[in-house]
């Protein structure tokens, strides 16, 4: 409630410089070219919503007089693709616009400034990577989903932690130190349903920008790469719908406007089936797991230099056994997420933006685990592990002349974190444990950033300084941060980068057997933030084929990582849990269950890309090797960390066969991941009858060479996708089938220690938890 009134009168604020930001309009010159990749486009017509005016281009060339505003443009031609652009007219201006024809693969979404060569690198970055919603609809599903965060991992540098999993690895990071943001809002839950579904609903994702070295200095709280996932806009033309339904999920949006031209909301949804379908088809006991999302997104354009937004999102996961033949167990697990967002951008002139964001966040696990059972033992357990989160971002952009950008700003953050709160009652008897105290943080940044141009040499430089500060211990962390580009010709360019980062939040990840559960955690007198240095350096050439253009690419990185934190043997999130109350492995609280550690990673990422035509995809391959060193784990050795893998192998090709019908395939290769299993097993010694030593046939002993000297095998898998395009009256959709793992390799999901069916001794198996799997989805757009 406190959000809301907060929020309240934020907005009631806004409107006041909404009323005091208005002013007059006047003309100014619009020059758009149209054209494609083989020249401009003659027969191009261009149509502005706003004025209900349609202009015919003349040699792909237009040039109007209308008023200074902000416009949505719609440009079409035969034979090519459709698309809209979004301009705010402030001065005369003048840009180019490219069209992919129909039987082309991506449609070309940036809007260039005319006389830009279109074989340059000048976008190149060696740490960035794009994605946008384009890309992700050619690829092929898990279940019907496509989920920019599974094509991201399509990416170099970058692997599921599991398969299935939307939680990643870049770089030889792990998957908590990963600064995942929703419109400028951080996450701390991304996936849904063991890692199965990411938090961000595909029909309103536009696209994500992912950092993986080298950050801007506006970002900042994590190690080794930020994803910043950015949602469309209402539409502000018409009332609009969007509908997908799959074998496993049904999801939806709505467009409303609400002024036309200036104002707009969008309402989207998401929810699977999973549990309508076990309560249908289970007897005594069932195995229920759904989830949810929702998301509202408001926006206000009154006039062409403020843009005001309101975002909320909120999700919901359950994952939960119970039985009920005698009596009643229950374990379940519930995750729950809230977030909001209030921005507002203002062009203060022509060289500078000011950008405002106020946020919240609250995000909350839950396990619970009851018995009630006649004449037995009754319990329930309930563990709770909140955190709550408002935080305000500014950043000021100032473009000095041509070559020379500053940007600056400051960040706040208010934390509060309830770590471990265990409660309930055992026979009757009521219990309240704390597994460590709630902690309230605040942190505070400002960060800088020039970047200077001159010639085909670039420069950034940028420092962010974050101050971390709890009731007991204060941190304070000085980040640089250098880019630097340099263009070898029109075709080829060279980028090399560095970034101190610090990340005071940590994730505690559940390793151990149960039900799935992670715990934050704040660093404190005891446990002080992560540290990590980041190298790298890349290049990348871009060449025409005939009328196809291709790029490669290639980049060496080397992370060198401090104080990072794991459990010691013996310990994961359910050990904690239970040292109140009885549980094989007791710790008085957290931090004793904790060890600190370093990290290494080194690698090379190579990508060759095409672009156009209508057979275009990428290929990408990746070498690395990322080792771990704790004081209590391996005797203090240095050792493989589970993130280690040698080698991966991403491959995804698309094929345009007519312009309503489309065919995507991808393989994945990942070399073994490291894991902990016995080198040998060996019966072990009894006292026999006769107090003789005898050789037991039912209990073995173990032993092992080293913490995470064995790998599991090799992972292959093809994914295969059709999607075809239709019209019903008005609407327009897309059927989607799809296999995952087509060739239904048996790929292993973990090992375990089972027996053999012949003498019943100890052998290591393995789970395949992801065989062939076929999907299909219906979308209608109206």
């Amino acid at each position: 409630m406190k959000y809301i009134k907060l929020i309240s009168v934020l907005i009631a604020g806004l409107i006041c410089q909404i009323k005091l930001a208005s002013g007059q309009s006047d003309y100014r010159y619009l020059n758009i070219e149209v054209k494609s990749v083989l020249g401009p486009i003659k027969s191009a017509e261009l149509h502005f919503f706003k004025l209900q005016k349609t202009f015919h281009a003349r040699d792909g060339k237009i040039s109007v007089n209308v008023p200074s505003d902000f416009y949505i443009i719609g440009i079409s031609a035969p034979k090519y693709k459709s698309k809209e652009i979004y301009v705010q007219l402030l001065r005369d201006t003048t840009m180019q616009v490219v069209l992919q024809s129909i039987d082309g693969s991506f449609v070309i979404e940036e809007v260039d400034v005319a006389g830009r060569n279109s074989n340059k690198v000048k976008t190149f970055q060696s740490d960035i990577e794009t994605m946008d919603a384009s890309s992700v609809e050619r690829l092929p599903s898990l279940l019907g989903e496509k989920d920019i965060i599974r094509a991201i991992q399509l990416l170099p540098g970058i692997t599921a932690n599991v398969e299935g999993s939307s939680e990643m690895n870049v770089r030889g990071g792990s998957p908590d130190q990963n600064l995942i943001l929703m419109d400028g809002v951080p996450l701390y839950n991304s996936s849904h349903l063991f890692g199965m579904y990411s938090s961000f609903n595909p029909l309103i994702v536009s696209g994500a920008t992912v950092y993986k070295g080298a950050f801007p200095s506006s970002y900042g709280g994590k190690l080794s790469s930020v994803i910043d996932v950015k949602t469309r806009d209402p539409r502000l033309d018409k009332v609009a719908g969007d509908i997908d339904l799959g074998i496993t999920s049904v999801k939806g949006t709505l467009d409303i406007p609400l002024i036309d031209g200036k104002s707009s909301i969008m309402i989207a949804g998401r929810r699977t089936f999973y549990d309508l379908l076990s309560k249908t088809f289970s007897q005594g006991e069932s195995e229920l797991v759904n989830f949810y999302s929702a998301n509202l997104s408001w926006k206000f354009r009154p006039d062409p230099k403020n843009n005001f937004g309101l975002n909320i999102f909120a999700e919901g996961d359950y994952m939960g056994l119970k039985e009920h033949d005698w009596g009643s167990r229950i374990s379940e697990v519930k995750k729950s997420q809230k977030a909001g967002s209030l921005s507002w951008t203002r062009i203060i002139s022509e060289k500078m933006t000011n950008s405002a964001l106020l946020w919240f966040s609250n995000y909350a696990a839950d396990l619970t685990e009851e018995k009630r059972i006649p004449n037995s033992l009754s319990y329930r357990y309930q563990f709770q592990a909140p955190i709550r989160d408002i935080g305000f971002k500014n950043t000021l952009s100032w473009q000095v002349d041509t070559g020379w950008n500053i940007i600056g700003g400051i960040e706040y953050g208010y934390h509060s974190f309830e770590a471990g709160k265990f409660h309930g009652d055992e026979d009757g008897e009521n219990f309240n444990h704390l597994s460590y105290r709630r902690l309230i943080a605040h942190e505070l940044s400002t960060f800088f950033s020039g970047k200077w141009k001159s010639g085909p040499l670039q420069l950034e430089a940028g420092l962010r300084n974050n101050f971390y500060r709890t009731d007991r211990e204060t941190y304070i962390s000085l980040e640089p941060r250098l880019n630097g580009y340099y263009g070898v010709s029109e075709e080829t360019a060279l980028k090399w980068g560095y970034a101190r980062m610090t990340q005071p939040v940590h994730r505690l990840m559940n390793s151990g057997l149960g039900m799935p559960l992670d715990i934050f955690m704040s660093s404190s007198e005891f446990t002080a933030p992560q540290q990590a240095h980041i190298f790298s350096i890349g290049m990348a050439k871009n060449y025409y084929l005939g009328r196809d253009l291709y790029t490669f690419s290639g980049d060496a990185f080397y992370k060198k990582m401090n104080k990072i934190i794991s459990f010691s043997d013996g310990y994961d999130t359910r050990s904690v849990i239970y040292n109140a109350n009885g549980g094989a492995f007791r710790a008085d609280n957290i931090l004793d269950a904790l060890t600190i550690g370093e990290g290494k990673s080194l690698g090379v990422e190579i990508m060759a890309e095409k672009k156009t035509g209508s057979l275009n995809g990428w290929l990408s391959y990746t070498w690395s090797k990322t080792d771990n060193r704790y004081d209590d784990l391996n005797e203090g050795h240095w050792f493989s960390a589970l993130q280690d893998r040698r080698h991966v192998l991403n491959l995804f090709a698309n094929i345009n066969i007519t312009r309503r019908w489309h065919f995507s395939l991808t393989y994945m290769f990942l070399s073994g991941q490291p894991v902990n299993i016995p080198a040998y097993i060996f019966p072990s010694m009894e006292i026999g009858a006769d107090n003789g030593v005898v050789i037991s046939d039912t209990h073995y002993m173990y032993g092992y060479e080293g913490r995470n000297s064995s790998r599991m095998k090799d992972f292959h898998k093809v994914d295969i996708n059709t999607g075809i395009k239709y019209t019903m009256g008005n609407a327009k959709g897309q059927v989607n089938i799809g296999l995952y793992n087509a060739l239904n390799r048996r790929n292993a999901s973990f090992y375990y220690l089972g027996k053999t069916q012949e003498d019943k001794s100890p052998v290591v198996k393995s789970v395949s938890m992801f065989p062939l799997m076929p999907s299909i989805s219906f979308r209608l757009q109206f």
